[in-house]
């Protein structure tokens, strides 16, 4: 849906309807919808990548070491301390 936005954005002000006028979005939200556009197909490589059957565990934590990286938000779902670890080990 993000994707389609961006591709109609430069054509909705074209449409010269004033109730369309009213529902565009802000300079400052259409900068965050491209932002996290851009975010979203980084993440979606890296699903892509977890598909792989050749992938190794190295692989798989260098994965998530990178998106950490870029996602600090995303670190607290794969902690130690998270309920869905069942063994330590695995970290």
């Amino acid at each position: 849906m993000l994707d389609r936005y961006v591709k109609l954005k430069p054509f909705l002000p074209l449409m010269g309807v004033e109730e369309i006028d009213n529902l565009l979005l802000s300079v400052r939200q259409d900068r965050d919808i491209d932002h996290l556009l851009a975010k979203l197909i980084d993440l979606n490589s890296v699903t892509l990548e977890l598909q792989d059957e050749a992938i190794t565990l190295a692989d798989v934590r260098g994965l998530f070491d990178e998106v950490v990286g870029e996602v600090p938000s995303a670190s607290a779902p794969v902690q130690v301390s998270s309920k869905i670890h069942t063994s330590r080990l695995w970290l």
